[in-house]
């Protein structure tokens, strides 16, 4: 599936639907999917993260404290109304 003129990969679409229900941050994803469809490490999560909120598929929705590489805390991502379509269309193939 394509948005915005790149496409969405595994990766993604595990995270997208890991969103659906209900809200994460990289960390908590990273807990629940890695060793799936090569995420191995909480980096690639974040950076997965960061581009599909580029995409509009995802937002901030409130931060979380947590020891994570000295960062006291780090934002918990919800799916935008755009998001669950993707995620929606996905399913129905």
């Amino acid at each position: 599936m394509i948005v915005m003129g790149q496409e969405i990969g595994l990766t993604d679409k595990l995270i997208l639907e890991s969103l659906l229900n209900r809200n994460r941050c990289a960390t908590e994803l990273y807990d629940e999917l890695k060793g799936r469809e090569s995420i191995t490490s909480v980096i690639a999560v974040a950076h997965a993260l960061g581009d599909l909120e580029v995409r509009g598929l995802v937002r901030v929705v409130g931060r979380k404290t947590s020891g994570f590489m000295g960062v006291p805390e780090e934002p918990v991502y919800s799916l935008t109304y755009n998001g669950r379509q993707v995620v929606e269309k996905m399913s129905k193939k």
